[in-house]
């Protein structure tokens, strides 16, 4: 019994990361740039009428990709059960979550040690991983 729990907890900070990037205590303008994704969620319920989809999914795939030297990671996820939309088990779905794996360069351009950046302290998904996540489209509110 706790180990379901502890996955369900995983998986639901991992969803509010998704969602929302990091949680703040006040409401942002709508102009101000990325803040204006911040929003935080007192109970699972609020995040569940919040979230657009609602799967439990499992990684196939992964790829890192570098935006302004921050690594990003492309995973693309096959549904085993959806909760919340029309999805049905074998879907595909493609999510970007900030962080991953990657080799960063020095001032050179020369090849470090391959290193592993976690947003917030929040690994990205694990290819091979089964989690259930909360989603809504990128820029969607």
């Amino acid at each position: 019994m706790f180990k379901p729990m502890c996955y369900l907890v995983i998986s639901c900070v991992i969803a509010v990361c998704l969602l929302s990037g990091c949680a703040a205590a006040k409401p942002v303008a709508e102009d101000s740039g990325p803040t204006s994704l911040v929003k935080s969620y007192r109970t699972m319920a609020e995040l569940a009428e919040d979230a657009q989809q609602i799967v439990e999914i499992k990684a196939d795939s992964q790829e890192t990709i570098m935006y302004q030297q921050v690594p990003f990671t492309l995973s693309t996820v096959s549904v085993i059960k959806s909760f919340k939309r029309d999805h049905s088990q074998g879907d595909t779905i493609r999510i970007i979550e900030t962080g991953g794996e990657y080799t960063p360069l020095d001032k050179q351009g020369k090849a470090l040690s391959k290193t592993t950046m976690k947003f917030n302290g929040i690994p990205v998904l694990t290819r091979d991983g089964h989690e259930v996540i909360f989603l809504s489209a990128f820029g969607a509110r």
